[in-house]
């Protein structure tokens, strides 16, 4: 299979991400999960802050587009982010008639106890590894972060190009 064939398959790949992301979950990770359980946010709330807050303020429309959720459930889950505190509506920049919605610092805190919980899961899961494995999957995480970036530059260069959004 792969040790013989350097150009695996997406779908080898795939099943391979899979079992590793397992493996992984099963030797710590359930400091993070319980952390978010804790919460007591749903997996798209979750998913909307982690948007917020790797992109900056969006308004209800862009959050729907990117949770492919419609624009009321996307208003609903905006107000009872707001009612928890964990995000805020500001003016947007432009028109001030326009409500952005950006994550507020109790929004900022709870990712950052999610994600200090996910590390500590990792660095448990990865201390178990051999010095090789850990050299091996670190040159590979280079590798394949270097080419999603490319291919991530290459998407946003057409899309400029072609117009679309």
């Amino acid at each position: 299979m792969l040790e013989r064939d350097p150009n695996a398959s997406p779908k080898e790949v795939a099943a391979l991400f899979i079992r590793a992301t397992h493996a992984i979950h099963s030797q710590g990770m359930g400091k993070s999960l319980s952390v978010m359980n804790d919460s007591g946010l749903t997996f798209t709330q979750l998913i909307a802050l982690h948007l917020l807050r790797q992109r900056g303020p969006h308004s209800v429309g862009e959050i729907a587009s990117h949770t492919k959720l419609s624009k009321a459930a996307t208003s609903h889950l905006v107000e009872r982010l707001v009612q928890m505190g964990m995000v805020r509506r500001e003016e947007h920049e432009g028109d001030r008639r326009k409500k952005r919605v950006a994550v507020s610092n109790k929004g900022n805190a709870l990712l950052d106890r999610i994600n200090t919980a996910r590390t500590t899961g990792l660095l448990k899961a990865f201390s178990s590894l051999s010095g090789a494995a850990r050299g091996a999957l670190a040159r590979a995480l280079v590798q394949v972060m270097q080419e999603f970036d490319e291919t991530s530059k290459m998407s946003v260069s057409n899309k400029v190009e072609n117009h679309v959004d």
